[in-house]
């Protein structure tokens, strides 16, 4: 339940008077009798306003009751027990006819109370003042804006009103505090919703007819006095809640990152090598090797000696078996292009897939592509040099380190890069997969540029700690474990 659910199920509750006992005072009226008492003064201070020409006053029917009260309760309407008025409308012609008040509109009215950030002035004659305007314990609706919010004018001095606040002015002693709350709960539910086309309203006639609870007045000081001592608690539960939602929705990356790292840290899985097994050294020497006979077979004499980096200081110690290395030992890379825009025979009837950072998800897998180049663009541009399914991909500018794996093959901009790595070297593969994420954005670019971005240079130099191939697949597969795990 969310503090706003607990909220409404207490101040419906108390409307239904199942909040506190529905014990009357000994001499007490029963609502009815209230009621009939609030019509009386309502029809005293008529008389005195328009003597003879003083209309009779009865009270409202209500045809059907929204649902059963307790004894001594009765149904109204809010045109029974509160004198109804608005405030001025700002495009009145007269508006510069009288003396200068400060008024509130909408935008000062809220739950919480009033907020005196901006407050306007307006000119006001004194008939005008009377009747737009708040005393202390009048209850204030907005009709637009936010349709429905309400609060109590709390202050000792008067305030003028705009025409988009109803004032609800108690006719004789009530709680209004019981009334905002009633309020409060029609709002949340919907009870009081605007009706108008283009801009949504609480029209005079509405408010004034809608159908009110009413309890006997100790009973309403009871409620009011329960309510407000529950309230702070929803408050805190609330306040927990948000911090529990919050958690919840960070735990599982925080439980990623923390599993990614104790991985790195060779702290994941047991690290026992099979016999006969190259150590981690052994396997990047042989890496090194099968990268200089590509090397020698695609350029010949032009080749040129490739040799393992120097690794000067080493973040942290590394587990038996294991060793340093950059990414630039490991693989060797092919980097996108964007084919010229204005170009369109490089896109027109595209039928190879072209992929952007927006086609890549976090650890995903990329099997469809928004935009396709057209196959002038793979030749000219990329030479038909395409990235084969099952090819592990890495964004690097901007979006930096999100890898993926291919499920077509496709080319890519020049913000992703290929890293061509054999397929008997699968699990170093799916290890890099999951763990450059950590190991990119580790790394500080001099070049940054626009935010995180990587160059050729800062891609080269990433240090990657090597496990050997045995326990490169252990951790593969109980990440993926965890991971499905933390998914559910």
């Amino acid at each position: 339940m969310t503090g706003q659910q607990l909220r409404n199920s207490i101040l419906q509750e108390a409307i239904h008077g199942r909040l506190v006992p529905n014990t009357l005072q000994p001499g007490e009226l029963t609502a009815r009798e209230l009621l009939n008492d609030i019509l009386a003064a309502r029809q005293k201070a008529e008389n005195e306003a328009k003597g003879k020409k003083a209309k009779k006053l009865t009270l409202s029917k209500i045809e059907e009751e929204p649902w059963e009260l307790p004894e001594g309760w009765c149904w109204c309407r809010i045109e029974d027990i509160f004198d109804h008025s608005a405030g001025k409308s700002q495009n009145s012609s007269q508006k510069t006819i009288g003396k200068i008040y400060q008024y509130l509109t909408t935008s000062n009215v809220y739950w919480e109370g009033i907020d005196f950030t901006k407050v306007k002035e307006m000119a006001f004659t004194e008939e005008e003042y009377a009747k737009c305007s708040a005393v202390k314990g009048d209850l204030l609706v907005c009709e637009g804006g936010d349709v429905g919010r309400s609060c109590i004018w709390p202050y000792d001095y008067r305030i003028g009103l705009q025409n988009h606040i109803h004032r609800l002015r108690p006719v004789s002693d009530i709680n209004v505090k019981f009334f905002y709350y009633v309020m409060m709960l029609y709002k949340s539910v919907g009870i009081i919703a605007g009706k108008g086309i283009g801009i949504t309203g609480l029209s005079a006639g509405v408010l004034k007819g809608t159908p009110i609870p009413l309890p006997p007045l100790s009973i309403q000081h009871s409620i009011v006095s329960k309510i407000e001592a529950l309230l702070p608690l929803v408050e805190a539960y609330d306040a927990a809640q948000g911090e529990l939602r919050a958690l919840n929705e960070s735990l599982p990356d925080k439980l990623r990152k923390s599993v990614l790292q104790e991985a790195i840290h060779g702290r994941l899985v047991p690290n026992t090598l099979q016999p006969g097994e190259l150590t981690a050294s052994e396997l990047l020497n042989d890496i090194l090797a099968a990268r200089q006979n590509n090397e020698n077979e695609t350029k010949g004499k032009k080749a040129k000696k490739l040799t393992l980096s120097k690794i000067e200081e080493e973040p942290w110690e590394l587990p038996e078996g294991w060793c340093w290395c950059t990414l630039g030992d490991l693989a060797d890379r092919q980097v996108g292009k964007t084919p010229e825009r204005h170009n369109a025979a490089y896109w027109a009837d595209g039928k190879q897939p072209w992929i952007s950072i927006s086609d890549m998800q976090d650890y995903g897998r990329v099997n469809a592509t928004k935009e396709r180049v057209s196959a002038l663009a793979e030749k000219e541009v990329f030479a038909k040099r395409i990235s084969k399914k099952g090819a592990l991909i890495m964004s690097f500018k901007l979006t930096v380190g999100r890898t993926c794996i291919l499920d077509i093959d496709a080319y890519h901009n020049e913000a992703i890069v290929t890293f061509l790595i054999p397929d008997e070297l699968a699990d170093l593969k799916m290890y890099l997969f999951w763990l450059l994420p950590i190991f990119t954005n580790a790394s500080d670019s001099k070049d940054a540029v626009k935010g995180k971005t990587l160059n050729k240079e800062s891609i080269n130099a990433t240090l990657i700690p090597l496990p050997p191939l045995s326990i490169q697949h252990s951790i593969v597969s109980k990440i993926e474990e965890i991971f499905k795990l933390l998914e559910k």
